[in-house]
């Protein structure tokens, strides 16, 4: 009898610490931070197809959907636990307005109040134009549905914040790499109407300007804030896309070299 009970004992309290675990699993994903896999090339070549990155969540505050299950519960409205707020060159996760099911990653290139435009291929923000620099040509990377090839420019970026007035305030200039696919002027957003961000809206654009659905398409359009989840941080493993588990000779596509690099 006494066996039985230590036994019986024995299994609750092993079924409490699964259940502890999980739990303590879930708060960490949805408060600090959580991993995601990069499916599409929209952001080439910033991320690549394979690239596994680490969300942290609690930089910009917790929202709805921070959590499990958010694209069926509404579990509340607005933010909590603010730290700070998303800048101007941030490279966000945030889930599409359009379908809870999906989380888009994208660079944020429109605060609140911005004036956004794109001429003949180039960026203008509050109509200044970002700058570019041809580095590299001719370069190939994957899409998630076949390859694509063109050259790579550094952009000149001007990094802001909004202060607790709600004001916009430039930081420092950045430069990022931006992959144009085809001819400056021909691609289909190569040139827009003037995009002025609402309040507590924000802008996004992929740095696979070409080949990336973002706020230039009414499809996505401006992302209000409760949907910002937060920034990408770091790449922690990343495969190349032939890669397959259970075929040792497809193993030469984990791309060691980008473990670890910092998203920038």
């Amino acid at each position: 009898m006494f066996s039985f009970q230590q036994k019986k004992k024995s299994r609750e309290h092993s079924m409490l610490s699964w259940i502890n675990a999980i739990f303590l699993v879930v708060i960490i994903r949805s408060i600090i931070f959580s991993p995601y896999r990069i499916p599409t090339g929209s952001m080439i070549p910033t991320l690549l197809v394979g690239d596994h990155i680490i969300v942290t969540k609690f930089n910009y505050g917790i929202c709805r959907f921070s959590f499990l299950f958010s694209q069926w519960i509404d579990y509340f409205s607005g933010r909590v636990a603010v730290l700070d707020r998303p800048k101007r060159g941030d490279i966000v996760v945030f889930t599409c307005p359009k379908n809870f099911s999906m989380d888009y990653v994208k660079r944020l290139i429109g605060l609140p109040g911005d004036k956004v435009q794109m001429k003949d291929g180039m960026l203008y923000i509050n109509n200044e134009i970002c700058s570019m620099k041809k580095v590299s040509e001719k370069y190939r990377a994957y899409d998630g549905d076949s390859f694509v090839e063109g050259d790579v420019y550094m952009r000149e970026f001007p990094v802001a914040e909004l202060d607790k007035h709600g004001k916009v305030h430039e930081i420092k200039k950045i430069f990022h790499k931006v992959l144009k696919i085809k001819p400056f002027g021909l691609a289909r957003y190569d040139n827009t109407k003037e995009f002025i961000v609402p309040e507590k809206h924000y802008f996004f654009q992929g740095d696979n300007q070409d080949g990336s659905g973002d706020s230039r398409s009414e499809d996505l359009g401006y992302v209000y804030t409760d949907y910002v989840l937060g920034p990408a941080r770091i790449i922690f493993f990343s495969l190349g896309d032939h890669f397959t588990l259970l075929k040792p000779w497809t193993w030469w596509s984990l791309r060691l070299e980008r473990i670890g690099n910092l998203i920038r």
